[in-house]
């Protein structure tokens, strides 16, 4: 289904296949991407390449709005990356699969190990991405191929922001085609909110769509503020097709 011109392809968490079939990167849109995806042709293309569901409350209540008559709008569901994280990782535990995380360091997934209690958590990896403003270079890039390569996981889950993670999905979907990865998924800042190292907000106040003010509130920048109001500008682009 078509909405603010990016088609959703994915409703509930069960039309995820992370751990079977071909090669496939999952994204899960919020208001910011939606602003991205028609502000950057590169991502645009991207996401058109991607199987793409919905997160942030704003945006997946204005869909809901404008198809409120629609049936086959009703089985699309708001599936959050922070709610996403543990659920993948169950899942691998009870298939025997492998995930491999992008981004965090051993620490963090040390931790990650501990939080979960599982006897299964051998089956988790990570790579520690560098910190880089723009997008990651060639050499980032080879790098975590021969990770890949190494660890063979079934599912890779990359642990940074849109849109750079979802470039570097790019740059890897050719690879993990030949070395039968099965998924690949963006889940952002997911880790740290399992891990409780980012504070959330109230739920009341995440389902009214305010908690990017309430972060601001939290913790003042200029920079929080202006990603608040510019992820609004998505109701530009609701009735595009």
């Amino acid at each position: 289904m078509k909405y603010c011109g990016i088609e959703f392809s994915v409703g509930d968490f069960e039309d995820f296949s992370f751990f079977d079939g071909e090669y496939k990167h999952y994204i899960t849109i919020n208001a910011n991407s939606i602003r991205q995806y028609h502000n950057n042709p590169n991502f645009a293309e991207v996401v058109d390449k991607s199987l793409n569901s919905f997160d942030g409350y704003p945006s997946y209540y204005a869909f809901r709005l404008l198809n409120l008559f629609n049936d086959d709008a009703s089985k699309y569901k708001r599936i959050a990356g922070s709610t996403m994280f543990p659920m993948i990782c169950e899942k691998a535990f009870k298939k025997n699969k492998k995930i491999l995380f992008l981004g965090p360091d051993k620490k963090r997934l040390a931790d990650a190990k501990k939080k979960f209690n599982h006897e299964k958590t051998y089956l988790l990896d990570s790579f520690e991405l560098p910190f880089v403003e723009g997008l990651f270079e060639a050499n980032v890039v080879d790098a975590v191929k021969e990770k890949i390569e190494i660890y063979q996981p079934n599912c890779i889950i990359i642990l940074v922001a849109t849109p750079k993670a979802d470039f570097l999905a790019a740059d890897l979907m050719d690879f993990c085609k030949k070395l039968n990865v099965n998924s690949s998924v963006n889940l952002g800042a997911s880790m740290d909110f399992f891990l409780s190292n980012e504070k959330r907000a109230p739920a009341f106040i995440q389902k009214i769509g305010l908690e990017g003010l309430y972060r601001f509130v939290e913790n003042p920048s200029i920079y929080r503020l202006m990603r608040w109001f510019k992820d609004f500008l998505f109701f530009k682009y609701i009735f595009k097709r």
